[in-house]
């Protein structure tokens, strides 16, 4: 009974939880129209920088008025007001 029950508890603890699960890694390439407001905070901080590369991360959507709760984001090979930036990380 006692190997059953720490069995439970390890199952428990080890199995992955679709709430806090990572969500899916979402790739753009050149030109793409956004469609929804994460997108467009995306498309705004490519048009700005103009990177090789940008990983945004966000906890949830950013909401109609534009909230953004807490959001990250690694810049790779883009330009700032004329400085080429070989990596920006916030």
């Amino acid at each position: 009974m006692r190997k059953t029950f720490l069995l439970f508890v390890c199952l428990l603890l080890f199995n992955p939880f679709p709430a806090v699960a990572e969500q899916t890694f979402r790739e753009f390439s050149g030109e793409f129209t956004p469609q929804n407001n994460g997108e467009r905070l995306l498309a705004f901080l490519v048009s700005v920088a103009d990177p090789e590369s940008l990983e945004l991360q966000m906890d949830a959507l950013p909401g109609d008025d534009g909230a953004i709760r807490a959001v990250s984001f690694a810049l790779h090979g883009g330009a700032l007001g004329g400085f080429r930036i070989e990596r920006l990380t916030l």
